[in-house]
């Protein structure tokens, strides 16, 4: 897998040599210094763009951050555009969400100056890396602030913070708290759904997306085997 740096050094190098790009910033965990580091973060990027329509016509500039293996974008069909309600003003901004095939995952984003100024797409998680114009605004340091203590995304930090008798049971509210049964169980979801969906796409004479969800069980592959040292 390629270090934090490298890839960094890729997002900032794209914005210098892309004339369509005016300024970048980065939103996410990578932006707060009380996160922990690990495996699962992404690298959460927004270019400030000219426009965004050559961006979406043509995606071949994503290659340049290497390989794709999975990629998500926000107007994909029951995709998470729709879920959140964003699959509409595309000509403000647009986003993809990938994979590649080291392990890194980047959630790259593009909007306008304008859509940049209502700032729809910016959180308190802020961090400016480069700005050609200086169109990006100038905000407090990163923060997860509202309260003292944050327990992450999806309570993930429950572990740091919860008496060791809470979070036992708060471990019992799930079907187990081991890695191996765990890892298990993810296999047999896995193993249901591909037989599931092959059966239905038959039906229906649909594609199984066969590429996709090898991609996507590799990385969890690739995930399970660092957590436990094989």
């Amino acid at each position: 897998m390629r270090s934090e740096k490298e890839i960094m050094n890729l997002i900032i190098e794209k914005a210098k040599q892309d004339d369509r790009i005016l300024a970048a910033y980065m939103k996410g965990s990578r932006t707060n210094p009380k996160v922990p580091k690990d495996i699962y973060r992404d690298f959460d990027i927004m270019y400030v763009v000219k426009e965004t329509e050559s961006f979406m016509l043509d995606t071949s500039w994503i290659d340049f951050f290497g390989k794709v293996v999975l990629k998500q974008e926000q107007d994909d069909d029951y995709g998470y555009g729709e879920r959140f309600g964003i699959r509409s003003n595309y000509s403000e901004s647009y986003s993809w969400l990938l994979l590649f095939s080291d392990g890194n995952r980047i959630d790259v984003g593009i909007e306008t100056v304008n859509a940049l100024e209502k700032g729809k797409n910016r959180n308190k998680l802020y961090l400016p890396l480069i700005d050609k114009i200086g169109c990006l605004p100038e905000l407090p340091p990163p923060t997860d602030e509202g309260f003292s203590v944050s327990t992450g995304k999806l309570n993930k930090y429950f572990k740091k913070y919860l008496p060791e008798t809470i979070y036992q049971r708060y471990l019992k509210t799930y079907t187990d708290g081991e890695y191996d049964h765990f890892w298990c169980e993810i296999r047999a979801a896995v193993e249901l759904f591909h037989d599931i969906g092959v059966w239905v796409g038959e039906k229906i004479k649909a594609p199984y997306p066969y590429a996709d969800e090898e991609a996507a069980y590799d990385y969890m592959k690739h995930i399970r085997d660092d957590l436990l040292g094989s």
